[in-house]
């Protein structure tokens, strides 16, 4: 009964945050994109690998002048094995990120030309633990280019600045690469990115994404460790994009 309680109040907890939880992503890295003013951006994301999944949850609001901030809730871990829902690491850090962990998030995007935009952002928080003194400080920051190509071909490149609270043990600086492509408009797009390293975050996904409308989109993507990532592991990401406004 105490067990069930538990879960209870958990889910409960969980979609508090996931209802405030940012900036909008391609899988992995910031898009490059910024929510209009006085609009709204939710995406939810579910990794899947071997025996658990893991859910993260971004929501952003625009401010204007291209500005826009947010709440992440991120590294929720959850077992799929029998009596071992949850999966959360809250102690020393590890190889692995400490789970969950929620962060408030800002970003700004400068203007270059009409084709190119140039963005930085960071999200600043701590894991989430009832005993203070477990409680660590995380952050991620960043740089990204946003460039579009050829026929609307968006093409996303930075670097990033992050601490083992977020991304585990290994390398704290790398860089970021990203690509939406549209193979047919408003209905199929090429989509994936690259985060360079060898901490347990230092991915490739290669997917696609849907538009179910004009404001709902599902994405779907095979995540690859990088080859000098022992920490990494193979999976498959589902994502939900929720647009405040029109996508085209």
């Amino acid at each position: 009964m105490i067990y069930y309680c538990k879960f209870f109040l958990f889910i409960i907890f969980y979609h508090f945050f996931a209802l405030l939880s940012a900036q909008q992503n391609l899988f992995n890295i910031p898009s490059g994109d910024i929510t209009p003013e006085k609009k709204a951006f939710y995406q939810h994301q579910l990794n899947f690998y071997e025996g658990k999944f893991e859910s993260k949850s971004h929501i952003v609001y625009g401010l204007g002048k291209g500005w826009d901030i947010g709440f992440n809730l991120i590294n929720s871990g959850f077992s799929l094995k029998k009596g071992q829902l949850f999966q959360f690491e809250q102690g020393p850090i590890s190889e692995t990120p400490l789970q969950p962990i929620a962060l408030f998030t800002a970003q700004k995007s400068f203007k270059i030309s009409e084709k190119f935009h140039f963005n930085i952002g960071t999200q600043v928080g701590s894991n989430i633990n009832r005993y203070s003194d477990n409680l660590r400080f995380a952050h991620y920051s960043y740089g990204v280019g946003l460039l579009e190509v050829f026929n609307h071909w968006k093409l996303t490149f930075g670097g990033y600045y992050s601490n083992d609270i977020i991304k585990g043990r290994g390398n704290d600086a790398g860089i970021l690469l990203g690509y939406e492509i549209p193979i047919v408009p408003h209905k199929f797009y090429l989509m994936g990115d690259f985060i360079s390293g060898n901490n347990s975050q230092a991915v490739s996904v290669i997917g696609l994404m849907v538009p179910a409308s004009k404001k709902v989109q599902f994405c779907l993507g095979a995540i690859i460790p990088n080859m000098n990532n022992q920490k990494g592991n193979y999976g498959v990401v589902f994502e939900l994009n929720l647009l405040g406004w029109d996508y085209w």
